[in-house]
């Protein structure tokens, strides 16, 4: 029993980091595929909406930061 228990406390932070850094690498890659998209369809506009996506994806990325240490938090004071 005690190694059941060890390998579910383990397991759920290393879970939740594997999702956490999926996450950041898939917004990386579709975010750079549609930027490569963008510069071919919207030439000098292209740069303004870069700087915004940017900006975006700078907070989906703190939002997502601070659910996995308060989830990592919840699940170490069980």
């Amino acid at each position: 029993m005690l190694l059941v228990e060890l390998v579910r406390e383990v397991s759920r932070p290393l879970a939740l980091t594997v999702r956490l850094t999926v996450n950041v690498l898939v917004g990386h890659v579709i975010s750079m595929i549609l930027y490569q998209l963008l510069e071919l369809y919207l030439g000098i506009f292209y740069v303004w909406i870069v700087v915004l996506a940017i900006v975006i994806e700078c907070f989906v990325f703190f939002i997502q930061s601070y659910i996995f240490s308060r989830l990592i938090y919840l699940y170490l004071n069980e």
